[in-house]
């Protein structure tokens, strides 16, 4: 099984879209999205002296719908496979999953 190189796609704002025509120019085969409700970071520790994230988002909970935005990568890119890294089954429809 050959090793073929993949490329995270952030689900947090601010999002941007810009970049994705550049990652499907052919160099990664896969691009992976995370499915969270909230961020394994502690609101206290989220401040620009612990972290440089604090400076572009006010808080580390702000996801966006991992699925919707999925639709929307998928509208800018024809090459590069998307995918999921972590899905949450619970909080979502099993049509939703299909």
């Amino acid at each position: 099984m050959p090793l073929e190189l993949a490329s995270f796609f952030r689900t947090t704002l601010p999002l941007d879209l810009k970049g994705l025509e550049a990652a499907d120019d052919g160099r990664y085969h896969s691009l992976w999205m995370p499915d969270h409700l909230v961020s394994f970071w502690p609101d206290s520790i989220w401040t620009p002296e612990f972290t440089d994230l604090a400076e572009v988002s006010p808080s580390p909970h702000r996801y966006l719908d991992t699925l919707a935005l999925a639709g929307a990568v998928a509208v800018r890119t024809t090459r590069t496979r998307l995918a999921t890294s972590v899905l949450d089954t619970v909080r979502r429809h099993p049509v939703m999953l299909a």
